[in-house]
């Protein structure tokens, strides 16, 4: 046989010859050809392996390679955007992957902000909407009678409000006004602190201060949180930024941009072996079929032996009667090839080419290899000496061992398949208790 790439026939000369012998050895167990045939399937089964493992390697070097291209030709950059002037405080995840350390830090992304004149500018517009709009529904300042407007932030501006009162019992710092706790005119300082960008301006109306947070000493991780939030910050003015890949001994990659090159490298070598090992358990299923079928058909060849040996045929012609009812039954589509029944007419050949009986008996038991078969060709090369009548008498003790295994191997059969269903029950189970819990769950729900 010929085969089409060369380079497969060499890798597959110089696999080695454990292997070689090993794959022989299953195929040959089930095969029915000649020395040189054997040979040739076992060569053709080799190739066809490392075919397949060939082509399986190279379609996962082709992917791990274009993988490893993409990731390192990816800009892997960390872009940060910002909202414009008076957004919202967006968020961006980030990776921070120190040696010690490997966790997702959430850095807040504040609206694009001001140059220093600007902030001037803004302050101003700030302390003018906060005169306007903190009266609310009262006549003016000094008539206050109901809730004032104090807002936190100042509208279409990176402006950040905090209220404090001097007395809380009558103003507090949400605005909230208590008049009936004053029982005359009661005047009070309300100072508004607005802050832009560390910029602060101070006025003497209604405001609530939050005080700052104390030092203290800070891990790896949190300093490089701290860069990342100073660098949020120096680039305050600039809608779009990006992060470096190293601060301090940490490395900044993106949360959900990881490499998949670890995976496509464990799954390709994975699929690899599967594929060869997939190859090996073929040929081993394929033998434990065979033995299966051939104890199968045990009972009838014994069973039709006696009904031929009993019409007063020999031996030769019982077996070669045998081989001739399994070829009818195979022209008329009832039977495939079986393994068991080939063997029968390959050794009926070897008598009719001068092979001695008692060679051509032993080698048919111990080629299919089970012990029923064994004790068949023992008793059939006894019967050269001791003749057909005793094989007769022997061959019908045999009938009902046959038959009592045929019995005992169909009952594992169904306590097999019982076991087989049994998952498929108890799934089945659960989602009838299911159905029957939901409707009391849902009343007491």
């Amino acid at each position: 046989m010929k085969f089409k790439f060369q380079w497969i026939n060499k890798i597959v000369e110089k696999l080695p010859e454990e292997l070689k012998e090993k794959r022989k050895a299953e195929i040959g167990s089930c095969f029915i050809g000649t020395k040189k045939q054997l040979d040739e399937k076992v060569r053709k089964s080799l190739y066809e392996q490392v075919k397949i493992i060939s082509v399986a390697t190279i379609i996962f070097l082709i992917v791990l390679f274009l993988t490893i291209i993409f990731y390192f030709s990816q800009d892997r950059r960390i872009l940060i955007t910002r909202d414009e002037t008076g957004g919202e405080v967006t968020e961006q995840q980030i990776r921070i992957k120190t040696k010690s350390d490997d966790d997702i830090y959430t850095l807040e992304i504040h609206p694009k902000g001001y140059t220093k004149a600007q902030i001037t500018q803004a302050f101003d517009r700030g302390e003018a909407y906060l005169r306007k709009h903190l009266v609310a529904k009262n006549k003016s300042l000094n008539e206050v009678e109901r809730n004032l407007e104090m807002p936190v932030k100042i509208p279409g501006e990176n402006i950040a409000v905090q209220w404090q009162s001097d007395d809380p019992t009558v103003i507090d710092e949400e605005g909230n006004v208590f008049s009936k706790n004053v029982k005359k005119d009661y005047l009070l300082n309300l100072d508004a602190r607005m802050e832009c960008q560390g910029e602060v301006r101070i006025l003497k109306i209604p405001v609530c201060v939050v005080p700052g947070n104390s030092g203290k000493k800070v891990s790896e991780k949190q300093k490089i949180i701290a860069d990342l939030k100073k660098l949020e910050e120096k680039h305050i003015t600039k809608e779009q930024f990006y992060l470096p890949d190293v601060i301090r001994q940490g490395r900044l990659l993106p949360a959900e941009n990881e490499s998949q090159i670890p995976a496509i490298l464990f799954l390709g070598i994975a699929v690899i072996i599967f594929f060869w090992y997939h190859e090996n358990e073929k040929y081993k299923e394929q033998r434990i079929q065979t033995l299966e079928q051939s104890m199968v058909e045990y009972p009838q060849i014994i069973e039709h032996l006696i009904l031929f040996l009993g019409t007063g045929m020999s031996v030769v012609a019982a077996l070669e009667a045998v081989a001739t009812e399994y070829e009818k039954e195979q022209r008329r589509g009832n039977k495939k090839e079986i393994f068991v029944y080939e063997q029968i007419k390959k050794t009926c050949r070897q008598i009719s080419f001068g092979v001695p009986q008692t060679k051509a008996f032993g080698e048919m038991g111990k080629k299919i290899g089970l012990s029923s078969y064994q004790k068949l060709s023992v008793l059939l090369v006894q019967s050269i000496t001791r003749g057909s009548t005793d094989l007769f008498l022997r061959l019908k003790e045999e009938e009902e061992g046959a038959f009592f295994e045929k019995k005992e191997q169909a009952k594992r059969k169904g306590e097999q398949a019982s076991t087989k269903l049994l998952a498929p029950m108890m799934v089945m189970l659960v989602v009838i208790l299911v159905l029957l819990m939901f409707p009391a769950l849902s009343t007491f729900s």
